[in-house]
């Protein structure tokens, strides 16, 4: 992958080291963050979170997203938060390590790894910086972007988490799983603002907000659909027995059992 490629070059390591310092000396003590593997739903929140925090019903773009509410090792972050009535909300997709994060109150959002496989695939494929060559399967036994890498991620931060959050209870039952998230992340809330806050989030909102966004999407196919489906069980299409089986394999090595 371009990615792993991209890890061998000094300068680019650099870059990252000195982000990630600037971002741990940024951390205010009140900071919450919010973890995510990649693909698990994280620009969902985000923009859930942003409508929650603006009460705008009108329709955000993914710029204006993610120029206000950071992301740790990013230069989001060493920007002025604009909303003094709640704590810094900072979205990450790293493991835990105490050197980067310290004791920060953590909401973990989780979903079904094999979902997870299937629409990291979909955007791996698309995102041209990533440059993914071969099947959904060659993605699952990947070292980085793989099965086991999101085990290893939720372990990491689990025994962290105030608040862990499974992808699938904020869709099947959207008012009680995100007015959890708000009390935790300290964000006022009642079920009448987190409806208009869901309908200003919905798939279609998300859509139309990646076609006013080019920036955020300078470097995926024109093609590319950034909002795809979001369902779940669409992992029974893709995983064969021998892929089944490294999945229940992996779950008891890391005992993890949110999906038994």
């Amino acid at each position: 992958m371009q990615y792993r490629r991209k890890l061998t070059r000094p300068a680019y390591v650099l870059d990252k080291l000195a982000l990630y310092g600037r971002s741990r000396l940024t951390m205010e003590r009140d900071d919450v963050i919010l973890a995510f593997y990649p693909k698990t739903g994280s620009t969902w929140v985000r923009f859930f979170l942003y409508n929650m925090l603006t009460g705008s019903a009108s329709a955000a773009t993914f710029d204006e997203v993610n120029a206000a509410m950071p992301e740790y090792g990013h230069p989001s972050l060493f920007t002025p938060w604009p909303f003094a009535s709640s704590p810094r909300l900072v979205k990450t997709h790293l493991p835990y390590s105490p050197l980067l994060f310290g004791p920060h109150p953590t909401a973990l959002t989780v979903r079904d790894p094999r979902d997870i496989m299937v629409s990291l695939y979909h955007y791996a494929k698309a995102k041209r910086t990533l440059d993914l060559e071969g099947s959904i399967h060659d993605l699952i036994w990947d070292d980085e972007m793989g099965l086991e890498p999101f085990f290893k991620h939720y372990a990491s931060w689990a025994p962290r988490a105030g608040l862990v959050t499974r992808y699938e209870d904020l869709k099947a039952a959207p008012v009680e799983t995100f007015g959890a998230l708000c009390d935790f992340c300290g964000i006022p809330s009642d079920p009448e603002r987190i409806e208009a806050a869901l309908e200003a989030s919905g798939l279609q909102r998300m859509r139309d907000a990646q076609k006013a966004s080019p920036e955020s999407f300078k470097n995926h196919d024109p093609s590319f659909v950034f909002a795809r489906k979001g369902t779940a069980g669409q992992w029974q299409e893709h995983f064969d027995d021998r892929a089944l089986a490294y999945y229940h394999q992996l779950c008891d090595t890391y005992g993890f059992h949110l999906y038994d």
